[in-house]
């Protein structure tokens, strides 16, 4: 465990760095300068929201209101990234949930936290009057790694004891997703998008069954800080 916890904050260090040395290096100030002169950019977005499980044991996955009811908890992520221009981006990202579901008499809890790198296209920046908007439409896909410790109950979590099953090494996840935003301010920007996952792992939810992967969504709102360079 104290080796998973070294590579999540070894992760946040680089992503940390990253943007940092930019900032401090060029002086970045977005209060008195818009993005749209400087496409070439950085963003934190700190964003919270919903994970819910695809798995054997659930049973919502075809009634959204439901499953985010039943089958969901909190997550919460950051996300960085590096603007090259209008339309292309390159993301890292930290992300940490909860998740639960429940079939006849067996339930289960799980908690987990994933680090990946992505990249984002603006479909709205290819339709020139677009370029300048806004409005942004993304769809971005990438790739990581996840670590997750699961407990299952019998008799609907009345079971004094729980199996509980923990990743001893990173389980790889891969995913895609799409959002859309809008800028308030030249420096604040608002955030909504949901991306669906796939881990290489039939025991998220601690129930193995023909050995298939289990899925889980993110769903969120988030807020950016735009990091536009100094005139």
């Amino acid at each position: 465990m104290i080796k998973n916890k070294s590579i999540v904050a070894g992760f946040l260090f680089v992503i940390s760095s990253i943007i940092t040395i930019p900032i401090n290096a060029q002086g970045w100030n977005c209060f008195t300068n818009s993005c749209k002169s400087d496409q070439r950019h950085w963003t934190i977005n700190l964003n919270a929201g919903t994970t819910s499980c695809f798995g054997d044991l659930s049973i919502f996955d075809n009634h959204p209101l439901q499953k985010m009811q039943d089958e969901s908890g909190l997550a919460f992520g950051i996300i960085g990234t590096r603007y090259f221009n209008n339309i292309i981006g390159l993301s890292a990202q930290v992300l940490t949930g909860k998740m639960n579901a429940s079939l006849n008499s067996i339930s289960f809890q799980s908690s987990f936290i994933e680090y990946n790198l992505h990249g984002r296209v603006n479909l709205l920046g290819f339709i020139n009057k677009f370029n300048d908007s806004k409005f942004k439409w993304e769809v971005y896909a990438g790739a990581g790694q996840l670590l997750y410790q699961t407990s299952k109950s019998m008799n609907n979590g009345s079971d004094s004891n729980p199996n509980l099953h923990q990743t001893q090494v990173p389980e790889f996840v891969y995913f895609f997703g799409s959002g859309i935003s809008y800028t308030i301010l030249p420096c604040i920007t608002i955030t909504t998008d949901l991306a669906l996952r796939q881990c290489q792992t039939d025991r998220l939810d601690n129930y193995v069954k023909n050995d298939d992967y289990d899925y889980y969504s993110y769903l969120n709102f988030g807020i950016s800080y735009n990091f536009c360079k100094r005139n």
